[in-house]
């Protein structure tokens, strides 16, 4: 199979994966839209869990690079979070089969995949945790926060932020209002963290 049927075939699977789920994935639908014999499909992959597992390592590895040598250096706390949040939530504003790809496979892993997926997944927490340390680093925290716990409750804000925008993104293009009004959300929750909700 050459690399451009191949990656075909691919784009045939992200698309079925990210609509079906892995339970619901039809190899027959797959094939239809690749324009390939389910024969050539399981010679070459072997079967529907191995094609699911190269689709989600290739999400996977898509985003470990778009962090890879991410840095902070130079930015204030909030100029930090901003350029953190909004690189992930562009990524998958371009990239959203990774995005409902990647739901699926850790949101709701299938059995089947738990074993393969499991590795993987502590590499993403990994650098999530090591992106937020650096962003924790540049605060002065009182002597009885301790990092663990400013970790877990920026980490906390960025979920929700992200949870209420990356729907809105996956449905529109991001435009310059959007990009300002989700900053300024991120930047008003982060000051309510940092400095407290009552006198």
């Amino acid at each position: 199979m050459d690399n451009s049927k191949k990656q075909e075939l691919l784009n045939a699977c992200f698309a079925e994966f990210a609509q079906y789920g892995y339970d619901k994935a039809n190899t027959n639908r797959i094939c239809e839209t690749a324009g390939v014999s389910k024969g050539l499909l399981f010679h070459y992959f072997g079967s529907k869990k191995n094609l699911y597992i190269l689709c989600v390592e290739q999400c996977i590895s898509d985003v470990l690079k778009l962090f890879d040598g991410f840095s902070t250096d130079g930015m204030s706390f909030g100029e930090a979070i901003s350029a953190y949040g909004s690189r992930k939530l562009r990524f998958f504003e371009e990239h959203p089969l990774h995005y409902h790809l990647m739901i699926g496979a850790f949101m709701n892993t299938p059995d089947d995949v738990k074993a393969e997926f499991s590795v993987r997944y502590a590499e993403l927490t990994a650098m999530s945790a090591e992106i937020i340390t650096s962003l924790i680093q540049k605060l002065n925290l009182k002597p009885q926060v301790s990092k663990q716990a400013a970790m877990q409750l920026v980490s906390a804000v960025i979920g929700v932020l992200e949870q209420k925008y990356m729907p809105i993104i996956l449905s529109r293009p991001m435009t310059d209002e959007l990009y300002e009004q989700m900053k300024n959300e991120y930047l008003e929750l982060m000051g309510f963290l940092l400095n407290g909700i009552a006198d």
